[in-house]
C-alpha cells in the first residue's frame, strides 16, 4: 500500500514539475513576443540615433584624448638633482639642474595640440552630419516599405472583391472565364509582390533598430517623413492617407548663397583649414627645435682643507648643445609638404562641395514638383479613373481589362508616389549634407 501511495505521489509531483516547466516556456515565448511598440517622428528618430550611437560615442570620447594631449603639451620639463663630489679634492657639491626650452618650444606644442583637439571636434561634426544623413534615408525607406505593404495588401482584398464579381458573372453567363483569370493574376502578383516587400521590411527596421542602439525585433511606428494630412477616401483605400506640404527645406536660397554658406559650415572644410594651421605650427616647432636648449644647475659648494680651513660657496654650471649636427631639416621639409598638399586639397574639396550644393539644390526643385504634381493630379485622377471604372464593370457597360487595367495604373501611381516620398526626403538629406547642416547650435 505504501508503495501504491509513493508512486502516486511523484506522479502528481512529475505532473506539477512539468506543468511549471511548460508555464515557464509559455513566459519565455510571450516575452520575446511581445516587443514593445514605438510610434516616432523624422526628427526624434535621428535624436535618438545621436544620442544613443556607439560609433558616435567613441568619436566623441577621442575629445577627452584630445583635451588629454594638450595638458601633456603644457607640461615643463622636471628639474634634475645633481650630486657632485670628488673624495681625492673633499669637494662635495649638491645642487639643482634646470632646462630651460628656447625658441617658445613648449608654447608652440601646446597650439599644435590645440589644434589637434579642434580637428577631433570637427570629426565628431563630420560624424554627426553623415549620421543624420543615414538615419534620414533608413527612416524614409522604413516607411515607405510599410506604406507598400498597407497598399498592396489594400490591392489585394480590393482585387478579392473584384475576383468576386466577376465570379458571379461569370456563372451568369455575362463575361468570360478570361476574364475572372486575368483578375486572379492581378491578385497572385499582388501577394508576390507582398511577400518581397515583407522580407526588404524586416531589413530596413532591423537597420533603423541598429541606429537607434536597441533590440532589432522592436516594431517601429513611423510617421510621415513629409509631416502629411489626411487626403480623400479613395487613396486611403490604397493604403496612402497622407500628403505634404513641401517645406521641409530651404530650396528658396540661390545657389550661390547656398555654396557659400556650405564652405563655411562644411566639417571637411573645417578639418582641411586645422590641418593646414597644425602644419604650419610643426613647421615653426620644427624650427624652434634647431634652438638648443639652455640647462643651468646652481647649488652649494663645499671644500675641505687639510688645514681645517674649509671652504663654502655656490657653485653655477651652464649646458648648451651645439646645433653642428641636427638641423632638423627632415621635420621641415616634411612639414612644409603637408602645407603643400592640404592647400591642394582644399581647392579640391571647394570644387566637390560646389558640385554636391549644386546637384542637391537641382534634385530638390525637381523632386518637389514631382511630388506636388502626384498629390494635386496624379493622384487624384487615378482615384477617379479606378472607381469609375470599377461601376463601369459591375454594371457590365464595359469588360474586365478596364477596371484591371484602371486597378494596375492606381497601383504603379501609388507605389511612385511613395517612391516620390523617399526621393524628396534624400534630396533634403542630400542638400543638409552638402550644406553641412547638423543642426548644431
Amino acid at each position: 500500500m505504501r508503495k501504491i501511495f509513493l508512486l502516486i505521489f511523484c506522479f502528481i509531483y512529475m505532473l506539477g514539475f512539468l506543468n511549471l516547466k511548460a508555464k515557464t516556456f509559455t513566459d519565455k515565448t510571450q516575452a520575446i513576443q511581445e516587443i514593445p511598440k514605438a510610434k516616432i517622428n523624422l526628427e526624434e528618430a535621428i535624436n535618438i540615433s545621436l544620442e544613443r550611437s556607439p560609433r558616435l560615442k567613441a568619436a566623441e570620447a577621442q575629445l577627452a584624448i584630445g583635451k588629454a594631449n594638450v595638458i601633456t603639451a603644457k607640461s615643463r620639463i622636471n628639474p634634475n638633482l645633481v650630486s657632485d663630489n670628488g673624495l681625492a679634492e673633499k669637494t662635495y657639491r649638491l645642487g639643482i639642474e634646470k632646462t630651460l626650452e628656447l625658441g617658445s618650444k613648449r608654447s608652440k606644442r601646446i597650439e599644435l595640440a590645440e589644434n589637434n583637439k579642434k580637428q577631433i571636434e570637427s570629426e565628431v561634426s563630420l560624424l554627426k552630419l553623415n549620421l543624420r544623413t543615414e538615419v534620414r534615408q533608413t527612416y524614409t525607406a522604413l516607411y515607405v516599405l510599410q506604406e507598400k505593404y498597407k497598399c498592396f495588401q489594400n490591392i489585394i482584398e480590393s482585387t478579392e472583391k473584384l475576383l468576386d464579381i466577376a465570379v458571379k458573372r461569370e456563372k451568369s453567363g455575362a463575361t468570360a472565364n478570361l476574364d475572372t483569370l486575368q483578375v486572379e493574376m492581378v491578385n497572385l502578383k499582388a501577394k508576390n509582390e507582398l511577400e518581397n516587400i515583407g522580407s526588404q521590411l524586416i531589413q530596413a527596421q532591423n537597420k533603423l533598430n541598429a541606429f537607434f542602439n536597441q533590440d532589432l525585433r522592436t516594431v517601429l511606428e513611423l510617421e510621415n517623413p513629409n509631416k502629411l494630412s489626411i487626403i480623400n477616401t479613395e487613396a486611403a483605400q490604397i493604403g496612402v492617407t497622407e500628403q505634404s506640404p513641401f517645406t521641409a527645406a530651404p530650396i528658396d536660397d540661390g545657389i550661390d548663397t547656398l555654396i557659400n554658406t556650405a564652405l563655411t559650415k562644411r566639417p571637411e572644410m573645417k578639418i582641411n583649414l586645422n590641418k593646414q594651421t597644425g602644419s604650419v605650427t610643426e613647421l615653426e616647432l620644427a624650427k624652434a627645435n634647431r634652438i638648443p636648449n639652455l640647462s643651468i644647475t646652481l647649488g652649494p659648494d663645499l671644500v675641505l682643507n687639510n688645514s681645517g680651513n674649509n671652504s663654502t660657496g655656490i657653485f653655477i654650471i651652464g649646458n648648451m648643445q651645439l646645433p653642428l649636427l641636427y638641423q632638423g631639416q627632415g621635420q621641415i621639409q616634411a612639414a612644409k609638404a603637408k602645407n603643400t598638399q592640404f592647400a591642394k586639397e582644399k581647392e579640391d574639396l571647394i570644387n566637390q562641395i560646389s558640385l554636391e550644393v549644386s546637384n542637391a539644390y537641382n534634385m530638390l526643385n525637381a523632386n518637389n514638383a514631382k511630388l506636388k504634381r502626384f498629390e494635386t493630379e496624379l493622384n487624384p485622377k487615378a482615384d477617379i479613373i479606378n472607381e469609375k471604372s470599377l461601376r463601369c464593370f459591375e454594371e457590365g457597360k464595359c469588360p474586365v481589362f478596364i477596371p484591371i487595367s484602371a486597378k494596375q495604373s492606381l497601383i504603379d501611381t501609388r507605389i511612385n508616389y511613395l517612391n516620390a516620398i523617399a526621393d524628396y526626403q534624400n534630396s533634403i538629406s542630400d542638400l543638409e549634407r552638402a550644406l553641412g547642416d547638423n543642426h548644431e547650435k
